[in-house]
């Protein structure tokens, strides 16, 4: 197993998009049910969620289109969900540049003339 510690930690180090947020049981119940039909906007079925070497615990969050950063942006992180400082998403489009998966570029452009990213 890999230690926590061999991984970058106070920074940024890549985007990702997230397309579901669902309980282990909720998962666990629908892969054994038969459900061919994948998640909502997710591009994973339930049994590559339920079969992931990481899909562990009360709840599951599928992340996709992940992208690295070219660096990692030093940034003070906090328990549970946390506002991004702004100045840090200002890096993070800096460095990314053009550089944006498909499927976040429609995404991103909405939520960046809403001023809501």
């Amino acid at each position: 197993m890999e230690s926590m510690f061999a991984y970058q930690t106070g920074a940024v180090v890549a985007i990702a998009w997230l397309s579901l947020c669902v309980s282990g049981q909720e998962a666990i119940y629908q892969h054994k049910s038969g459900r061919s039909v994948q998640p909502l906007n997710c591009d994973v079925s339930w049994s590559e969620i339920v079969a992931h070497k990481y899909a562990e615990g009360p709840v599951c969050w599928v992340l996709e289109a992940i992208t690295k950063l070219s660096k990692p942006i030093p940034c003070k992180g906090a328990q549970g969900l946390w506002v991004l400082p702004v100045e840090i998403e200002t890096l993070i489009w800096q460095d990314l540049g053009t550089g944006l998966p498909d499927k976040l570029k429609g995404i991103c452009d909405v939520q960046k003339k809403d001023n809501t990213v």
